[in-house]
């Protein structure tokens, strides 16, 4: 549990720093910025050196999310075709957003998903010329994934039951405590992240010490390593006890502060679903007694 993160760490500092701009993975946000500046074009070497990075972070234990990468894969494969036909600027835009759903209609299981997503956050409109097109990547993407790994949702949600309209201003109230646990993870990681670049120190160092503190972290609660989907499916059939969910909500959130401060590759997206699960589950714990 401790050297995992420590070792995987090396490799990954060793790749940033010799072979990436910026020294950083590049994620959901450099997509945008394709889209929005640089007419849909990504690196080829840039996109695929981020999700061998993203793999090594996971593998290794990192507290990060999938999904961001894997939009960025997708974004980079769509790009790399884009180059291939010479497409017009329009058809550009549409490809790149049909990558990108179909990176998170195969991450997800949700073809859906995957179709707002892309005109959304991606595309940032409707459009009927590329919605079509987007809808087909989608949907194949699905369809490959499921025949390959199963057809099965993300999280299986259990059945709930509402006995009461009493019951409703308890769930604005969960709004509040969720929107305060968001705020407060995203003030840890910007702190951490400021405090991680003060440190004066080879980058792979830097990176392997931010998984030697992960890793410490596990050594109490191995729960917060990784992905962390079986918590998440733990938190939502009410299977953690209330002093367990509370204090992953802070493992977690210092072990993603970490690892996205330390510049393992990966997203926000994940640990995001894990701290709101979790909250959720130890909200209606207090709830109901």
């Amino acid at each position: 549990i401790l050297l995992g993160p420590t070792l995987g760490g090396l490799p990954v500092g060793l790749i940033l720093e010799r072979f990436m701009p910026g020294r950083r993975a590049h994620a959901v946000a450099d997509v945008i910025e394709a889209r929005a500046i640089h007419d849909c074009k990504i690196d080829p070497r840039v996109g695929l050196l981020s999700a061998l990075l993203a793999a090594l972070a996971l593998g290794s234990g990192a507290s990060v999310g999938r999904e961001g990468p894997i939009v960025h894969l997708g974004a980079t494969l769509a790009s790399m075709v884009e180059d291939r036909f010479k497409l017009s600027p329009g058809a550009r835009r549409t490809l790149l957003a049909s990558g990108v759903a179909a990176a998170v209609s195969a991450s997800f299981n949700a073809p859906i998903a995957g179709v707002l997503f892309a005109h959304e956050v991606i595309l940032a409109h409707y459009a009927v010329r590329a919605f079509v097109p987007i809808v087909i990547s989608s949907v194949s993407a699905a369809v490959i994934a499921r025949v390959h790994l199963g057809n099965f949702p993300a999280f299986a949600i259990p059945e709930y039951n509402i006995t009461s309209y009493l019951e409703f201003p308890a769930f604005a109230i969960l709004g509040i405590t969720a929107a305060v646990v968001a705020v407060l993870s995203e003030l840890a990681v910007v702190a951490t992240d400021r405090v991680a670049w003060r440190m004066d120190m080879p980058l792979p160092l830097r990176v392997a010490l931010g998984g030697f503190i992960v890793g410490l972290i596990a050594l109490a609660f191995p729960q917060g390593l990784g992905v962390g989907y079986e918590t998440t499916d733990q938190a939502l059939y009410q299977r953690l006890p209330l002093w367990l969910l509370l204090s992953l909500i802070v493992a977690k959130t210092a072990a993603t502060a970490i690892s996205l401060a330390s510049r393992f590759a990966g997203g926000i997206f994940s640990p995001s679903l894990y701290l709101g699960a979790l909250t959720g589950a130890a909200f209606g714990s207090i709830a109901s007694s």
